[in-house]
C-alpha cells in the first residue's frame, strides 16, 4: 500500500499528516473514492469535501443559504432575490428564484406587464435561476438603469450596468416587470 502525504504541497502540520497518512491507506477492494459531492438547489452552489486530502472547495461565488438579511428577508445575503427584497420591501418573502417572481407576484395580486417604470422590478426568467433587479431610471427609448445584486459576482446592492436595453442585455430570457401596489 502506498501512504500519501502532501507536506511540501500542502504545509501541514505534523500531527495532521500523520492522520491524513492514515486515511489515504486503503485497501483496494474498499477503496471507493475520497469525495463527497453535495448540490444545493436553493443557492447554485456545488461542494466537493475530500477527507483523504482535508481540504473543502466550494464554488462559484454563490454564499450559503444559513445567511439572510434580516427577519423581513428571508433571501440568501447577496443573491438578485435579496438585492430586490431589500431595495422593494413591498415584495413577498418564499417567491423562489428571480425567474419566478413574476408568476409570484401575480398569483399574490401584483400587475406585471412589459413597461419599464421606475420603482418597478424586471424580471429575467431564464439564465437558469433568472434574475430580478430593481428600476431606478428609465429614458425615452426603454433603456433602464437598474440596482441588483449578483450580477456579474457582485454579490453587493449597486448599479453594475449603467443605461443598458433590458431587451438586448446579456441577461437571457423574457423580460417581465412588477410595479408595486399604489
Amino acid at each position: 500500500m502506498k501512504t500519501k502525504t502532501f507536506m511540501a504541497t500542502l504545509g501541514l502540520a505534523t500531527a495532521a499528516i500523520a492522520s491524513l497518512a492514515h486515511a489515504n491507506t486503503a485497501n483496494a477492494d474498499q477503496y471507493t473514492t475520497p469525495y463527497q459531492y453535495s448540490y444545493n438547489y436553493n443557492t447554485a452552489y456545488n461542494t466537493y469535501i475530500s477527507s483523504s486530502y482535508g481540504y473543502q472547495e466550494t464554488w462559484p461565488y454563490q454564499i450559503s443559504t444559513s445567511m439572510v438579511s434580516s427577519v423581513g428577508n428571508s433571501y440568501p445575503v447577496g443573491q438578485c432575490t435579496w438585492g430586490a427584497k431589500t431595495l422593494a420591501p413591498w415584495t413577498g418573502n418564499n417567491w423562489g428564484n428571480g425567474g419566478d417572481w413574476a408568476a409570484s407576484a401575480a398569483a399574490a395580486g401584483f400587475a406585471t406587464g412589459t413597461i419599464p417604470q421606475v420603482g418597478a422590478l424586471i424580471v429575467w426568467t431564464d439564465g437558469g435561476y433568472g434574475h430580478v433587479a430593481y428600476v431606478t431610471d428609465v429614458d425615452a427609448n426603454g433603456n433602464i438603469q437598474a440596482m441588483e445584486a449578483n450580477y456579474n459576482g457582485n454579490q453587493s446592492i449597486g448599479n453594475y450596468r449603467g443605461w443598458f436595453n433590458p431587451l438586448a442585455s446579456g441577461t437571457p430570457g423574457y423580460v417581465t416587470y412588477i410595479y408595486p401596489n399604489t
